[in-house]
């Protein structure tokens, strides 16, 4: 049995699933309940395929089939680009920075990044930071994340 996983881009699985993100956000959802069960087939087919790359591109092609061409990609671009800066700056950036970055008012900003990412702007910047965090730690081995140390 071979194993692998499709990872999304924070905003990608707006593209390709029907459900409010936000109704996501830190929750496990089966794929049956987002695929509305269209998954059997896939399964089926991943199943019978022998070979690794061929299950990638059946899993790629139904994807493409999958795609929402009615995302409106201005606001897709939007938020993309405040992931690119929210990833550089390791999460040391104001909303209201990435806000006015996205030509949007906060409450906009605010909305949008929760309709296409699931969580708020402020709880995606503390997750960026906690993880940029975990990484440091990993790559100052033995440094302690508690002040007291």
């Amino acid at each position: 049995m071979t194993l692998f996983s499709v990872t999304f881009l924070p905003h990608g699985p707006a593209m390709f699933f029907d459900v409010p993100l936000r109704e996501l956000y830190d929750q496990n959802v089966p794929l049956k309940l987002l695929l509305k069960g269209r998954e059997t087939e896939l399964e089926d087919k991943l199943y019978e395929t022998p070979l690794f790359e061929e299950r990638v591109r059946l899993v790629e092609n139904f994807l493409s089939v999958l795609l929402k061409k009615s995302f409106k990609e201005y606001e897709l671009n939007r938020i993309a680009k405040s992931i690119e800066m929210i990833n550089r700056s390791k999460g040391l950036i104001s909303v209201s920075e990435l806000a006015s970055s996205a030509c949007l008012s906060p409450k906009q900003y605010e909305r949008t990044f929760m309709t296409l990412v699931g969580s708020s702007p402020k709880q995606f910047l503390r997750t960026i930071r906690f993880q940029n965090t975990l990484h440091l730690k990993h790559l100052l081995n033995g440094i302690s994340l508690s002040a007291s140390g």
